[in-house]
C-alpha cells in the first residue's frame, strides 16, 4: 500500500470496487494496525476482543507477541511457547517437538504443563524438569530466556534448535543452545548470561522458521507491536516444511 491512511478511507480503491474493506475493518476491530513495505507485501494485525482476554501481569515491563503455526496438512502443533511474569523478571519458553502431528503436540503440551507447574525464573530449573516430564513423550527441543530487569541481565538456556537472540539498534546477539532431546538426551544443560540493554528486542523462533533474518531490515516494526514484527517475521522466513513458532519481547517503554 502506497498511501495506507488512504486505503482506510472508505470509497478508496485502486481496483475500482466499493473500497470500504479495510474501514470496515477498522471500525469493527478493538485494535488494526497495518505494515506495509513497497515490494515486499502486508501484514495486517486485526483484533477483536470476544470476552476477557488474558491480562497482562500488572507488574510486568514487557508486552509479546507469537506466531504458532503447524505445518500444512496437520491439524495439531508440535511447536509451543509458555511466558511467567514477575515484577523482576520476564521468563519466556519455546518447545519444539520432535517432528511434527500429535506425538509432537504431545511432546510440547508436556513441557508447557511443567513450565506452569515450576514457574521457576531459573532456565536450568526450568529444562531439567521439563527433561523428567518428557521422557514418556518423544522428546522436543526448548530454550528458555530469563530477563532480569533489575540486573539488566539475560539468562538463556537451550538444548536443540530453538534458536534465540537478543536484538538492539547497534547489534544482534545470537545465544548458545547445545545439542540433544528434552526427555531423552540432554548430557549437557547450561546457562549462559548476556547483556540486556535498555529498550532490547528478545525474539526466539523454531527451525521452521529460517535462521538469516534481522528485524532492523524493516523499518518502523520495532514502532509497532510485537505481535505483528512476529508476523512479519513468518510471513518472510518461515520454511514452509514445518512447525513454525516465532516469539517476539520488549519492554513497554520501547514502543512508540
Amino acid at each position: 500500500m502506497a498511501d495506507v491512511a488512504a486505503c482506510l478511507r472508505d470509497g478508496y480503491s485502486t481496483a475500482g470496487i466499493s473500497g470500504t474493506g479495510l474501514g470496515a475493518m477498522q471500525r469493527l476491530s478493538d485494535f488494526l494496525e497495518i505494515y506495509s513495505t513497497p515490494n515486499a507485501g502486508t501484514v495486517v494485525h486485526c483484533r477483536i476482543d470476544a470476552g476477557k482476554r488474558r491480562s497482562e501481569h500488572p507488574l510486568s515491563r514487557m508486552e509479546s507477541g507469537v506466531v504458532v503455526v503447524p505445518v500444512s496438512g496437520e491439524t495439531k502443533c508440535g511447536d509451543s511457547w509458555a511466558e511467567y511474569l514477575t515484577e523482576t523478571h520476564s521468563v519466556y519458553m519455546v518447545v519444539d517437538g520432535l517432528g511434527h502431528g500429535v506425538g509432537a503436540a504431545e511432546a510440547a503440551d508436556e513441557a508447557v504443563a511443567s513450565f506452569h507447574r515450576l514457574e521457576s525464573v531459573n532456565p536450568l530449573d526450568i529444562l531439567d524438569e521439563a527433561h523428567h516430564a518428557l521422557r514418556k513423550t518423544r522428546g522436543a527441543a526448548m530454550s528458555v530466556a530469563s530477563i532480569d530487569h533489575n540486573l539488566g541481565k539475560v539468562r538463556f538456556a537451550g538444548v536443540g534448535n530453538v534458536a534465540a537472540m537478543v536484538i538492539t539498534p547497534s547489534k544482534v546477539h545470537s545465544m548458545v543452545s547445545h545439542n540433544g532431546i528434552v526427555g531423552h538426551s540432554a548430557a549437557r544443560i547450561q546457562d549462559f548470561t548476556y547483556d540486556w540493554p535498555q529498550g532490547a528486542t528478545l525474539a526466539m523462533y523454531s527451525d521452521g522458521i529460517g535462521s538469516h533474518w534481522n528485524l532492523a531490515k524493516y523499518p518502523g516494526v520495532q514502532s509497532r507491536s510485537p505481535l505483528l514484527a512476529a508476523a512479519v517475521v513468518y510471513r518472510d522466513h518461515s520454511r514452509r516444511r514445518d512447525d513454525a513458532t516465532v516469539l517476539i519481547a520488549r519492554e513497554r517503554a520501547a514502543r512508540n
